[in-house]
């Protein structure tokens, strides 16, 4: 951040995969942590943009096209298992893990989350929250 209290916003360059429903972003961020989703978050926040989060982009038809969309903020670099804890049957991941990846790391221990979307692969777990 600069001494003015406003970051420099550099985000990665705009590609026609980050489009929603046919809007392109002005800007994009692909954080690789929590901590920088923050500052993305904080400086969008500051500039008074519109953010979205895309993820795997499996359904994003389900929502009305945005009327605007500053930036887009991608998800797929925060796919960490946070916690997982088999014998509590508790386990905690970023958004953007795809439902497959979790499925393959609970079932060594005979659990799975019961939800059956189209293209798990590519589902990731902020967007089946978020439909």
């Amino acid at each position: 951040m600069s001494a003015s209290g406003v970051g420099t916003l550099a985000g990665n360059p705009v590609t026609g995969n980050d489009s929603i429903l046919g809007m392109a972003p002005a800007a994009v961020f692909a954080p690789s942590s929590v901590a920088e989703a923050s500052e993305a978050l904080k400086e969008t926040a500051h500039r008074g943009m519109s953010v979205t989060f895309l993820g795997g982009g499996t359904e994003i038809e389900l929502g009305a096209t945005p009327t605007r969309l500053d930036a887009v903020v991608r998800t797929q670099n925060l796919s960490a298992l946070v916690e997982h804890s088999p014998s509590d049957q508790i386990v905690c991941a970023e958004a953007g893990m795809t439902l497959g990846t979790l499925q393959q790391l609970l079932l060594p221990h005979g659990q799975r989350l019961a939800l059956d979307p189209p293209l798990a692969e590519r589902a990731t777990l902020g967007g089946l929250m978020s439909a």
